[in-house]
């Protein structure tokens, strides 16, 4: 007997339309702009928008083509290697800051909710079916996604989250396996 169903996220429940992705963009290159000048380390916005997008293509090259994640916090030590910082002389609360910035755009920018998916979530509930979520996490981890499904009111619908940046797979790997061991709890 079916007891449970596991979603998908992005496109399932939650969705980025080309501008709100732009805008979450923006507002990440400002803020670490602004971190960053604000801690003595003038970059240029062409730097860091160069440093951003070499960001991306790394992690893709090191983990997210091999079906891996990784913590908000290397990501920013990436980053900051990309402007020719070493992240071992920056103290805790700047790098705490940077990641801070980089995680929280998208829940200041809220994606916005694939319609439908309030009402599936709510049915689902009602006929006793437990809900889980796994999800790849790209560049916002887990911790602010929860908050994003919090502020969209989708987070009390769901049972159970793992999220691939606190996991460290992504799917279709060990998520799987994981969701599997919570839901027969």
């Amino acid at each position: 007997m079916l007891r449970s169903v596991s979603f998908d996220l992005w496109e399932t429940l939650l969705t980025d339309t080309p501008e709100l992705s732009r805008r979450q963009e923006r507002l990440r290159l400002e803020r670490m702009e602004r971190v960053l000048v604000q801690r003595g380390f003038a970059q240029t916005a062409e730097r860091i928008e160069e440093a951003y997008r070499h960001l991306w293509h790394r992690c893709l090259e090191l983990y997210w083509s091999r079906d891996e994640d990784i913590a908000c916090r290397v990501q920013i030590e990436h980053f900051l290697e990309a402007l020719e910082i070493d992240p071992a002389m920056i103290d805790e609360a700047s790098l705490a800051a940077l990641e801070d910035v980089y995680a929280s755009a998208a829940i200041e920018v809220l994606p916005s909710v694939v319609a439908g998916a309030h009402d599936v979530l709510a049915e689902l509930r009602e006929r006793g079916f437990r809900i889980g979520l796994i999800s790849n996490t790209g560049r916002t981890p887990g911790y602010a996604l929860r908050e994003i499904l919090d502020r969209l009111g989708l987070a009390s619908s769901i049972d159970a989250m793992v999220f691939s940046n606190e996991h460290g797979a992504c799917k279709p790997r060990r998520c799987a396996e994981r969701w599997t061991s919570i839901t027969t709890r």
